[in-house]
């Protein structure tokens, strides 16, 4: 009793890679990201990137929503198209 079990924690640990060009500011994730999980890691060029609730500036801080069922990373302006951008986040498993 009181023992959790493996089949209860289910969740994968995902990476997703972008590809930047210079113009386009919002990213869908590979996987949505189940509702109330919102933490989000994400790096620019190596730099960990600062999650904002809304209104992102430049491309050092980015936002997260939920459109259609897909899970939205939007920066404050487009990173570089040589720049390279990765999302760390949990999906369920």
């Amino acid at each position: 009793a009181g023992s959790i079990e493996a089949p209860k924690l289910a969740f994968s640990p995902m990476v997703d890679v972008f590809s930047t060009n210079g113009s386009t500011t919002a990213f869908t994730l590979s996987s949505a990201v189940p509702t109330g999980w919102n933490v989000i890691l994400v790096f620019r060029n190596g730099l960990f990137l600062e999650q904002k609730a809304n209104s992102p500036s430049g491309t050092d801080e980015y936002t997260v929503t939920q459109s259609g069922g897909n899970t939205v990373v939007t920066f404050g302006s487009a990173p570089a198209n040589v720049d390279k951008v990765c999302a760390y986040f949990f999906t369920n498993g």
